[in-house]
């Protein structure tokens, strides 16, 4: 019962305005959630906790809170949700700014170097030496996951190259930014920490056996989705 409260006080902050109906499509059809709370705006330590409906549609706590790490500068209003909470801000996702957007976003697909995951129930990207992620605010694949064996004009000159990087060994690609707004950032993942005292440049990372926990759990019958919300704004408002 408490945590049914819980998340229907967090509802009652996020389901005000003109965003009501896109808000009610994301959450209502949602029966998986991360939800996870950075400390403060500044700082890049955070927690998460997985949730999950019940057969009766209430929403469940599952598993221990895990500690996670978040972009180096903290957070960060997705420019496209602020209103929606009523936060008019300077303090918005900018590419670049190392910091981690707040709101709530579906978890579109896991990725990972092995040739097949280890989870059915989700979509998986196989990473290779081809597949890349393009950050150049300039291009036309801006906030793309691409396979430039398949890109004839790559007009791109700044990426991230996904099959080099050690810690994308597993990850889920997080929704945000899904209209490729030039400059409001790219490339937000959830996938493997360094250490707990190094900070990401945006993404949500965290232990590698904690990340294989999570990811094994989700679902993509269950639509999984993301919620970033910093622990003094839900305070605050409860």
């Amino acid at each position: 019962m408490l945590f049914r409260l819980g998340f229907l006080l967090l509802m009652s902050f996020f389901l005000r305005g003109n965003a009501l109906a896109q808000h009610i499509n994301v959450i209502s059809n949602a029966q998986q959630m991360l939800w996870v709370t950075p400390r403060n705006f500044d700082d890049f330590h955070a927690d998460l906790q997985f949730y999950e409906k019940d057969t009766k549609g209430r929403w469940q706590k599952h598993g221990e809170t895990i500690p996670v790490i978040v972009g180096k500068n903290g957070v960060a209003w997705d420019e496209n949700q602020a209103d929606f909470y009523h936060r008019s801000s300077v303090n918005y996702k900018k590419e670049g700014d190392f910091k981690t957007p707040l709101g709530i976003y579906h978890i579109e697909k896991i990725f990972g170097f092995a040739k097949h995951s280890f989870n059915p129930n989700m979509p998986y990207l196989s990473l290779t030496t081809h597949t890349e992620g393009v950050d150049d605010i300039t291009s036309k694949y801006y906030n793309q996951i691409v396979d430039a064996r398949f890109i004839q004009n790559k007009d791109w000159k700044s990426s991230e190259k996904m099959r080099e990087i050690s810690l994308y060994q597993w990850g889920a690609v997080i929704d945000y930014n899904v209209l490729h707004i030039r400059g409001n950032g790219s490339n937000i993942f959830i996938h493997i920490w360094k250490d707990k005292k190094s900070p990401t440049a945006g993404c949500i990372a965290m232990s590698e056996l904690n990340l294989e926990k999570i990811l094994s759990r989700l679902d993509q019958a269950k639509h999984p989705v993301i919620v970033i919300l910093p622990s003094k704004v839900f305070k605050i408002r409860r």
